[in-house]
């Protein structure tokens, strides 16, 4: 991903592509906080320590620690809140339709278990790459295959179905851009399944199904 560029004596301009040929321009100021988006103010609002702690949309508050602490809706109030453990691996979230998710961790620093309300979703990995996944009674969910590079997936199978077993109609083959960005999972028919468009950023900014 392009990165801004430019000496630290006033605002950085830097122009970032887009998946699908589009650009994004955003301008920063000397400590590298976007001021500017396309030529549009951010309201963006960050903290001494260089921390965002307000945007359009949201207010944020960190712990001391620096990790994210609360996140709440500017219009509605509504708070989402995020818990960390000793090592500052983020093991909770409540979200404000009561939602709760928490998380667990192996000896290795992996996540190896979601709980959202109950519902279970366990992780086996190889090294840093996730192979399985079992639900709350490790009943078979998932599998996935790897490449031989960094977090380079190629083919997930779900069971969509909870027969026990992948069908053709459940298997997906993951498509990447150059940037090894995911774009699009293909069943196998080679139909599209789902397509991802990210920002400049490398955040998803485009999911569809």
């Amino acid at each position: 991903m392009p990165r801004p560029t430019g000496a630290l004596t006033g605002n950085i301009q830097a122009t970032e592509a887009l998946g699908g040929g589009n650009d994004e321009t955003f301008t920063y100021d000397p400590v590298g906080s976007r001021l500017l988006r396309d030529g549009e103010v951010t309201q963006s609002v960050f903290d001494a320590a260089n921390r965002l702690t307000e945007d359009e949309t949201f207010l944020y508050a960190y712990d001391l620690n620096g990790n994210l602490e609360t996140k709440t809706d500017k219009v509605t109030s509504a708070l989402t809140s995020y818990t960390y453990d000793a090592e500052d691996r983020l093991i909770q979230i409540d979200f404000p339709d009561l939602t709760t998710a928490t998380y667990r961790y192996d000896g290795l620093g992996r996540r190896i278990e979601k709980n959202v309300n109950g519902v279970i979703t366990r992780y086996i990995y190889d090294r840093e790459e996730i192979l399985l996944e079992y639900d709350g009674t490790n009943t078979l969910l998932a599998r996935y295959t790897h490449g031989p590079g960094i977090d380079e997936p190629l083919v997930m199978e779900r069971d969509l179905d909870a027969s026990g077993t992948f069908e053709a109609s459940e298997v997906f083959f993951y498509h990447a851009d150059g940037l090894v960005s995911i774009t699009e999972l293909t069943d196998s028919t080679g139909a599209v399944a789902r397509t991802y468009a990210y920002d400049a950023y490398g955040q998803i900014a485009v999911q569809a199904s």
